[in-house]
């Protein structure tokens, strides 16, 4: 009995490299966007540490106004981060559809492949049990 040969196994294997490669683009907007999150933390965090500061220090006025520059300069620091986070959320969104479509892309082709390959183990069995029965049928006519 001969093998099965699936005749698009390179494009299922196409199909697969192109789904990992869709994985991993989509694994460094992640990591990007976890960057860029970080960083507006950090820049949060310094914000309201210079509030802190304001609340507590109010005897040196010239601390206080290089301390209201600074959060003036903060706050437009983390309004830029916040526009870069929702940029960079869209394009994890597009590339988590992009992986979706490749994965069901593969799949498709997968499901094909066993459906082929599980027709072309029926028509052998058959083709087997097809050929037993004329085998048995000569050897008792060959025994009459």
């Amino acid at each position: 009995m001969k093998n099965f040969d699936f005749k698009l196994e390179k494009v299922l294997n196409v199909r697969e490299i192109e789904e990992d490669l869709a994985q991993n683009e989509l694994i460094k907007a992640r990591h990007e966007s976890r960057k860029i999150e970080k960083n507006l933390n950090h820049l949060n965090e310094i914000q309201n540490e210079t509030y802190q500061f304001l609340r507590k220090d109010n005897n040196n006025p010239a601390k206080s106004l290089q301390a209201r520059r600074y959060l003036n300069i903060n706050r437009t620091k983390i309004n830029k981060a916040k526009r870069k986070l929702k940029k960079q959320d869209e394009i994890v969104e597009e590339k988590r559809e992009k992986v979706v479509e490749k994965t069901q892309n593969r799949k498709m082709l997968e499901t094909l492949k066993e459906k082929a390959a599980n027709k072309f183990y029926r028509e052998s069995l058959k083709k087997e049990q097809k050929e037993l029965d004329e085998l048995a049928i000569q050897m008792s006519e060959s025994s009459i």
